[in-house]
C-alpha cells in the first residue's frame, strides 16, 4: 500500500524513484550546482554553460517578468524540455521551476534527485491505466504496471493523488512560480497528438493574472544535446525554444472554469496555429 503523508493524501511508492537511481554525468553537475546554490533553474543554466549550449528563445517577451505566474505547456518530443526551459527561464532571475510528470519516469527520477532540496521540483500526476483494480490492463502503461504491481494505486487514490497536483499546481503559479506540463501524457508531437486536459484544470483554479505560455523546443538534435551536456568541452549546442503567450489565465478561461474540454481545445488549437 502507497504511505500516507501530511501533506499529500497519497504519495507514489519510493521504488518509483529510488535513491539509487544512476544518475547520468550532466545530471551529478546539476546535483552539485543545485546543492551549493540552491536553486534548479541556475544548476541547468550553469550545466548548459559549462557544455556551450546556447538556449535561445523566439517570440514574444510577457512570459520574461520573473514575477509573473507561468504556466508552460507544450512538446515533449525528447526527454529534455524541461532542463532546457530550467535554463532559459534562469536568464530571467527565475530561481526555481516545477515540472508535472509520472513520478517512475526517467526525467522525474533525475529532477527529484537534483532538485531535492525542493519538493516542489516534480508534481507527481498517474494515469488511470495504473489503477489496480483497472480491468483492462493492455495499455502504453503496461510495463510500468507490471514493474510496481505490488504498490499500484486503487482508481480513488489514483483520482486523489491527481487531483491534489492540481490543486497544488495552480497555488504554485497563482504565487509566481513557473509550473510545466505536457499535455500528450508522455513522449509525443503536441501537434498530432492528443491531449489531456490537465492543463485545463489548472488553469481552472488558479489566479488570473498568471500567464499561459506556449513553447516548442526546436531545430536541435536531442543526442547532440545529451553528448554535449555529459561530455563538456567535446562541442556545443544550439537550442531555439518557439514561445507564444496566449495571455493571461483570466483571458484564456473566459468564465470557462468548468469546461476543461473547451479549453484544452482552445489551448491545442493555438499551439498548432502558433508553433505548427
Amino acid at each position: 500500500m502507497i504511505p500516507m503523508l501530511a501533506s499529500h493524501p497519497r504519495t507514489p511508492p519510493s521504488t518509483w524513484a529510488p535513491d539509487q537511481f544512476h544518475l547520468p554525468p550532466y545530471a551529478r553537475r546539476a546535483r552539485q550546482a543545485a546543492a551549493r546554490t540552491g536553486s534548479v533553474t541556475a544548476a541547468f543554466a550553469a550545466t548548459f554553460d559549462e557544455a556551450g549550449i546556447a538556449v535561445r528563445a523566439t517570440g514574444d517577451d510577457r512570459w520574461r517578468d520573473p514575477a509573473a505566474g507561468l504556466l508552460l505547456v507544450g512538446d515533449h518530443r525528447c526527454r529534455h524540455e524541461f532542463i532546457t526551459l530550467c535554463a532559459l527561464l534562469a536568464r530571467t532571475g527565475r530561481p526555481s521551476a516545477t515540472l508535472i510528470a509520472k513520478p517512475y519516469s526517467r526525467a522525474a527520477r533525475i529532477l527529484s534527485m537534483v532538485g531535492r532540496h525542493d519538493p516542489e521540483t516534480v508534481l507527481p500526476v498517474i494515469p488511470r491505466t495504473l489503477a489496480r483494480d483497472r480491468a483492462g490492463i493492455r495499455t502504453r502503461d503496461l510495463l510500468a504496471r507490471l514493474r510496481h504491481r505490488d504498490a499500484l494505486p486503487t482508481t480513488d487514490e489514483l483520482t486523489a493523488l491527481n487531483r491534489h497536483t492540481v490543486t497544488r499546481a495552480s497555488r504554485l503559479i497563482s504565487t509566481g512560480r513557473a509550473v510545466v506540463v505536457f499535455p500528450t501524457g508522455g513522449i509525443g508531437n503536441a501537434l498530432t497528438a492528443p491531449w489531456y486536459d490537465g492543463a485545463a484544470r489548472i488553469l481552472g483554479e488558479a489566479d488570473g493574472s498568471a500567464l499561459v505560455v506556449l513553447f516548442r523546443c526546436a531545430r536541435f538534435s536531442p543526442r547532440g544535446l545529451i553528448r554535449s551536456l555529459n561530455r563538456p568541452g567535446h562541442g556545443g549546442a544550439r537550442v531555439i525554444v518557439d514561445i507564444h503567450t496566449m495571455g493571461s489565465v483570466l483571458e484564456v478561461v473566459r468564465g470557462r472554469r468548468s469546461d476543461p474540454a473547451g479549453i484544452t481545445r482552445d489551448l491545442r488549437d493555438r499551439f498548432r496555429s502558433r508553433l505548427g
